[in-house]
């Protein structure tokens, strides 16, 4: 892998880079520049030795392709009074595979929900196939309710990575079919135009287990599925809308069940806008996750004794905020995924044991301890 660097005063943050990645690296010159290249390596799996006391309830706020700078936009576009950022505690994770320091959102969503690195395009399982426990599999077992919510069509990777184990993200029909007899309580998601299954074909895998049911509706004591068509989140027009969905999650479990609620929420919107570089959608993407960490915010706020993390798989469009005169300019140096570190944000019971400097599969661990 090779990296041209202009200038020899960076050399230090070379050898800082090498010393964070665990890498070789080999130094020569081209064309008077300092090009350095890094032989990857298999990571070792390493089990996290801290204790936690485990939460009433868990909310856990995955925003696809969301990095630091996504986080610095976030800051941006809130004034002060409104600033939500600066409630949490904060982290950040390193977010590579097993055998590679770049991700997709399959391994880097299955080191989140199992507590170990795999390889991309895997889901659910390790390196060799083989199926990892996940978070929603422990928390059934400890008696947890449970619900899975995304603005993405259901059987995506992120998603999947809780409540399926495949060898390959594109086994949509599997994921799904895994899915309907996954026992979560609650699923909301998107049928994608490009769905293996009909929606009334969806509607029959998913009805001896599922309430098919619509947002008017948060009294169901059975297992309740949302489906909603394609593009459904985005042609709202509101980013606001993300957050009522939030919401109207934390108020299913809260109105429903005296048990205790582990609750995942995911967004794709950062991760959509940023492979396109398309920056109005992106503003529109980071004023829905303002809107949502409110939501959260509030929700800690009146449950003190449970824990919201907030966290990504991977940072998507090498996005930086640069200085354009008297203003702020967003910045693209990619359409794909970066190898940046990305946020830990943690408010409520238990967050200062989150909000730490460490790996993604080790954050999988961390919260595992939190069942």
């Amino acid at each position: 892998m090779i990296f041209s660097i202009d200038k020899l005063t960076t050399f230090k943050k070379i050898l800082f880079l090498s010393f964070l990645l665990g890498t070789s690296i080999y130094l020569y010159t081209i064309n008077n520049e300092i090009v350095f290249d890094y032989k990857e390596k298999q990571i070792s799996h390493s089990q996290s030795t801290i204790a936690i006391t485990p939460p009433d309830n868990i909310i856990i706020f995955l925003i696809d392709g969301f990095g630091f700078e996504h986080l610095s936009l976030a800051e941006v576009l809130q004034s002060n009074e409104q600033n939500n950022v600066k409630n949490f505690k904060s982290g950040w994770h390193s977010n590579q595979t097993e055998h590679s320091y770049l991700t997709d959102s399959g391994a880097s969503a299955t080191a989140l929900s199992t507590g170990y690195r795999t390889v991309n395009k895997a889901i659910g399982v390790n390196t060799n196939g083989e199926r990892l426990k996940n978070l929603i599999e422990m928390a059934i077992e400890s008696g947890l309710k449970t619900g899975v919510v995304t603005d993405s069509y259901f059987w995506d990777a992120t998603p999947a990575a809780f409540t399926a184990h495949v060898s390959n993200r594109n086994l949509s029909k599997d994921i799904i079919q895994q899915q309907a007899i996954s026992n979560i309580d609650l699923l909301i998601g998107e049928i994608s135009d490009e769905s293996p299954y009909s929606a009334s074909e969806i509607g029959h895998i998913f009805a001896n287990n599922f309430v098919m049911s619509s947002f008017g509706d948060k009294t169901n004591a059975k297992p309740t599925a949302i489906l909603l068509p394609d593009e459904h989140f985005i042609s709202q027009n509101d980013p606001s809308y993300f957050s009522k969905v939030a919401q109207y999650s934390i108020d299913f479990f809260e109105e429903n069940y005296s048990e205790r609620f582990l609750l995942i929420l995911e967004t794709e919107e950062v991760d959509t806008s940023s492979h396109n570089n398309d920056s109005t959608r992106l503003i529109s993407a980071i004023n829905s996750i303002n809107q949502t960490l409110t939501v959260l915010k509030n929700y800690i706020i009146e449950h003190p004794n449970s824990l919201v993390i907030v966290t990504s798989d991977h940072e998507t469009g090498a996005l930086s905020l640069v200085k354009s005169e008297d203003s702020i300019k967003i910045k693209w140096s990619s359409t794909g995924h970066s190898r940046s570190l990305v946020p830990i944000l943690t408010m409520g019971k238990s967050a200062e044991k989150l909000a730490i400097p460490t790996t993604n599969d080790q954050l999988g661990q961390l919260m595992q301890k939190l069942i």
